[in-house]
């Protein structure tokens, strides 16, 4: 497999954006998309991801894990960068935009080209 951005199959997008859009949540909570660098089987790969972060703790239930861990273990993990966070009404308001959970950078990108 060559090191280029991976389009996978996963649930990450849609978990986190319902996760965030379910509650009345009563601190910030962000949900956030990014690049991560792949391990074990896709080591090297870049791919998007998104994920939730709350008070300095990332919460990622996608793929059926349920990983809850301090912001800096995660980033170091993952070696993320090109992060957008987006609050619950800015994540409300993409999904109108956009009709899909993410990620939307590509889609704003796309549109830029034409």
């Amino acid at each position: 497999m060559t090191k280029e951005r991976l389009i996978g199959s996963g649930d990450c997008y849609e978990v986190a954006g319902r996760i965030i859009i379910s509650a009345d949540w009563k601190v910030p909570i962000f949900l956030c998309h990014g690049t991560v660098t792949g391990q074990g089987k896709v080591e090297g790969v870049k791919f998007g991801h998104a994920w939730l972060e709350l008070k300095g703790i990332v919460i990622d239930f996608s793929n059926k894990k349920r990983e809850i861990m301090p912001k800096e273990k995660y980033y170091k993990i993952g070696k993320i960068e090109n992060v957008k966070r987006y609050n619950k009404i800015e994540a409300l308001r993409m999904f109108s935009k956009y009709k899909h959970f993410g990620g939307w950078e590509d889609e704003k990108d796309k549109k830029k080209k034409v």
